[in-house]
């Protein structure tokens, strides 16, 4: 009996790493793909440089992953990695394993409505602005350990005649400027350090509507501030903006 039992063990146990095994692969197997698609070095030359205790942690993780676009994930979380070290944390990758397919479009989905201030990145929490992304959503992500859905959370900044603020969307950007010193104190959503990690890997659908629409509600809140949109671009790891034609916003 006690052979028998043995013998079922033993074959539980290999039909268990045939699974991981076979979802490494297929993992490894869109990781090159997208390597690929980036004209990078091989993945050999490459991961040297990755943490190894992280591998080994990623590499648990992702055997554990059978749903084909979770693995599109896992997949650009090693890609990420292998092309820039240190860039996704183990905090992370516990996120991504405990999330859904539903849950990773939803925050796709929110993600398109992302704007980042100060090297924040945020979603406004500010009256009407909120209809594209009901708050049962936000807590339904707060849980995921991928936004802060508290109330109470505000960005408070200073704009002096000699500054700018940028709010940054997307390839596009808000900016202001004002003749006089102005505070600003913004309502947000902040988006975790685990929901800022993985917002580099989505691809999310930019609403330039909400763009003219987060411009108005600055402009009704604050007259004193002049809001102007702009297409943002970099050169030489700089940042330059050029002022936006609005009627070019209104036929996306």
């Amino acid at each position: 009996e006690i052979a028998k039992l043995a013998q079922r063990t033993g074959i539980r146990i290999l039909k268990q790493e045939l699974i991981k095994q076979q979802n490494l692969e297929q993992v490894f197997s869109k990781t090159e793909d997208i390597l690929e698609n980036e004209q990078t070095k091989s993945q050999e030359n490459l991961s040297e440089s990755i943490n190894e205790d992280w591998l080994s942690y990623y590499i648990e993780g992702a055997s554990k992953i059978s749903d084909e676009q979770v693995q599109e994930l896992w997949a650009k979380i090693l890609a990420g990695e292998i092309i820039t070290p240190k860039t996704f944390s183990k905090r992370t990758l516990d996120v991504l394993l405990r999330l859904s397919t539903e849950e990773a479009k939803l925050f796709e989905k929110v993600c398109g409505y992302v704007v980042e201030i100060s090297n924040n990145m945020i979603l406004m929490n500010e009256g009407k602005l909120n209809a594209e992304y009901p708050y049962s959503e936000i807590m339904q992500l707060d849980e995921c350990g991928l936004i802060n859905s508290s109330g109470t959370n505000s960005i408070n900044m200073t704009i002096n005649p000699s500054d700018k603020l940028a709010i940054i969307y997307g390839q596009d950007a808000i900016i202001g400027q004002s003749k006089k010193q102005e505070n600003v104190r913004l309502q947000i959503f902040p988006l975790t350090v685990a929901g800022t990690e993985l917002l580099k890997i989505t691809s999310p659908n930019r609403n330039y509507n909400y763009m003219q629409n987060l411009t108005n509600h600055l402009k009704n809140k604050y007259k004193n501030i002049e809001w102007e949109m702009h297409q943002a671009f970099k050169y030489e790891s700089k940042t330059y903006y050029v002022k936006i034609n609005i009627s070019r916003v209104k036929m996306q």
